[in-house]
């Protein structure tokens, strides 16, 4: 494109006005509606990471374009290294832009004043605006479109186990622990929220996973992340009781109409009855009453993922470089540790 300026500040420094546009861009394309886009996550991240910027793309003087990355370290920002804002705990990644834009990987490089950008969670959407990766991921997704009721319509002709056996767990649990009560979004976050994390690190421990919360901050990002009420991005903790016992929440974000399931956990007690599948079918009930029509799950392709799933998309990672000294010296350290990691 032509007669493109740039400016890459802080995103703890956007004004309300760059703000505003960057949600205006949002709202503007469809595969843009994740608040993992949404400049709200971004300064969340930057309150709890430090080197967090935004290159913001202006055509004259209108802002066309806001790519957010970051730098790992202070050697990476040397290098001009750059990665995705939040690492791990981002599900999107790319490029806020108008449908009109179109910039190759070098193009948006050079704007953005890095050496290189490596990424995972780039939507193959992404192409549209000149940004492609490579070893594609399915991502998979539960559209609402038309309703809770036609949604399981249509699961039971393609998978009437999963429908009759999720209502045969649902049935029994009521006779044998009491009635079921459920919270889209539980209004004692607080009290919510320290469960949550709790019992997440305890199933991270049990199961022998990698506990995501042993970098602090990873924490610390998703309780300030709890307090945001913003329309692109908002904190929702769902809960699930029987009786007077807890058996099962979820942490996740929405913009507007998605929600994107991120944290779930449950109760081991009622291992026996799937409670993450029956935490998941009462969302999934309720989404259309709380303006929910597509349920984001997030790149992998998981038993419990599939099977509930009526749509995909596909992830892509890579690196982009500019081919210079920094670039190539950054792409040689990369190699060494993937190498290493492989051992």
């Amino acid at each position: 494109m032509n007669d493109l300026s740039s400016q890459v500040k802080p995103i703890a420094q956007l004004s309300a006005e760059e703000i505003a546009a960057w949600e205006a861009l949002c709202l503007s394309q469809p595969f843009l509606a994740s608040p993992f886009f949404s400049p709200h996550y971004m300064i969340a991240v930057s309150s709890v990471r430090k080197h967090v910027y935004v290159c913001v793309v202006m055509q004259g003087k209108q802002k066309i374009a806001f790519f957010p990355f970051q730098f790992a370290s202070d050697m990476h920002k040397a290098m001009r290294a750059a990665e995705r804002v939040g690492e791990e705990m981002t599900d999107h990644f790319g490029l806020i832009a108008s449908a009109e834009v179109r910039l190759s990987p070098k193009e948006l490089l050079t704007l953005s004043n890095l050496s290189s950008m490596e990424f995972t969670h780039l939507d193959a959407a992404q192409a549209q605006l000149g940004l492609v990766g490579e070893n594609p991921e399915p991502g998979m997704l539960i559209r609402l479109d038309q309703g809770g009721p036609f949604y399981w319509q249509s699961l039971m002709a393609t998978n009437a186990k999963l429908v009759k056996d999720t209502q045969r767990r649902r049935k029994k649990l009521i006779e044998e622990c009491g009635e079921i009560h459920f919270q889209f979004a539980n209004v004692n976050i607080e009290q919510e929220f320290d469960r949550l994390i709790q019992s997440k690190r305890e199933q991270y421990t049990r199961t022998g996973v990698n506990d995501v919360f042993m970098e602090r901050w990873k924490e610390n990002l998703l309780r300030r992340l709890a307090s945001i009420k913003q329309a692109s991005c908002e904190a929702v903790i769902s809960t699930l009781y029987v009786g007077n016992k807890w058996m099962a929440s979820h942490f996740g974000l929405r913009h507007q109409h998605v929600l994107h399931y991120w944290f779930p956990v449950y109760n081991p007690e009622f291992k026996s009855y799937s409670p993450g599948r029956l935490l998941m079918a009462e969302i999934i009930n309720v989404a259309n009453a709380q303006g929910i029509t597509l349920i984001d799950r997030g790149a992998g392709d998981s038993a419990f993922k599939r099977e509930l799933a009526n749509d995909q998309l596909e992830y892509f990672r890579g690196v982009w470089s500019k081919g210079d000294l920094r670039a190539n010296l950054y792409r040689a350290f990369l190699s060494l540790k993937w190498r290493m990691r492989e051992k």
